[in-house]
Order: structure tokens, then C-alpha cells, then sequence
């Protein structure tokens, strides 16, 4: 049998999954946060995603390389 360790993606749409309902309205809050005056489209989306994840509600568009 081949047992394959989760990748990352299914990391992320297993604990997507777990979310309730109100922590998936908490975390649309925060990406919609994140995007600023952007419309959160599907070009973008991975840009608002990480901005969120580095909680640098700073970061201009597109994001800056880190230093």
C-alpha cells in the first residue's frame, strides 16, 4: 500500500473543511481586509491571500518583494 503524506493543498482544503461557518465569514472579513480598495478577483486572489497570511495590511499592489 502506498501511504503519500498530504500536500500542502490538501492541508489547506482539509482545514478549510474544518472551518464553521461563522470562522469562514471571520476569515472572508480578513481577505477583504487584505485586498483593500481591490476587488478580490480571480487575477489577484493569490496576492490578497498572502498579504493576508504575512498580516502586513501595508503592502502595496502588486506586492513588493521582501528585503
Amino acid at each position: 500500500m502506498d501511504f503519500r503524506p498530504l500536500d500542502r493543498m490538501d492541508k489547506i482544503a482539509e482545514l478549510t473543511r474544518s472551518l464553521t461557518y461563522g470562522e469562514m465569514i471571520e476569515f472572508a472579513t480578513e481577505l477583504w481586509k487584505a485586498a483593500g480598495e481591490k476587488e478580490i478577483t480571480a487575477e489577484i486572489l493569490a496576492e490578497v491571500l498572502h498579504r493576508w497570511a504575512c498580516d502586513d495590511p501595508i503592502l502595496p499592489f502588486p506586492l513588493a518583494p521582501r528585503r
